[in-house]
């Protein structure tokens, strides 16, 4: 799988059955998610980036079972959890203190990123990394405004173009198909 070392490997959109799962759905069912995470993880020896950062989520799908399982198992120490909520992120630093957080660039679907909210954001030192969006990858004047730039990683998605009058609504179009497709979506619809 790896030719050179990684220093983490991200699941994005790889909990098909999970509602707190950001990026884009897999859909490929549960038995291949599992089969293909433990063989990913085996050989890459590298801690693992869950992403939980759908932005559609509310504070009573924090009780998701599966999200909540998934939490548990890989709580060893070692992983990092993306968020693109702050009262998940609250609960879960709370609930699973050995986990390191990265805040996602998915919460600018909702509030649009400036310097000073990621200043201020990064100023409170809680995460360990705070993704950019890729609408900024290229706006230098917003990434030299930036403090602490060791803190930021600059996303790079071949698939979506910022600029493209979609994007957001295609993104957050995304997160509302993984609370629709989770089996919790019956428990949270009820």
């Amino acid at each position: 799988y790896f030719k050179t070392p990684v220093s983490f490997i991200q699941l994005s959109g790889g909990f098909p059955y999970c509602s707190w799962t950001g990026g884009y759905n897999s859909n490929y069912g549960i038995g291949s998610f599992y089969k293909d995470f433990e063989q990913c993880y085996r050989q890459a020896s590298a801690p693992l980036r869950i992403n939980f950062a759908n932005v559609l989520l509310e504070d009573y799908d924090f009780y998701d079972a599966m999200a909540n399982t998934i939490c548990e198992v890989n709580h060893n120490g070692s992983n990092l959890i993306a968020v693109s909520n702050i009262s998940l992120f609250e609960t879960l630093k709370e609930k699973y203190p050995n986990y390191s957080f990265v805040f996602s660039r998915e919460a600018d679907l909702i509030t649009p990123f400036t310097p000073e909210i990621l200043n201020s954001i990064n100023e409170n030192n809680q995460f360990k990394l705070i993704e950019l969006p890729e609408r900024v990858s290229n706006d230098f004047d917003f990434l030299k405004a930036l403090k602490h730039k060791q803190k930021y990683e600059i996303v790079v998605n071949p698939l979506c173009n910022p600029q493209c009058k979609n994007y957001e609504q295609c993104h957050i179009n995304e997160h509302q198909k993984q609370l629709d497709y989770s089996s919790y979506s019956n428990f949270r619809n009820s």
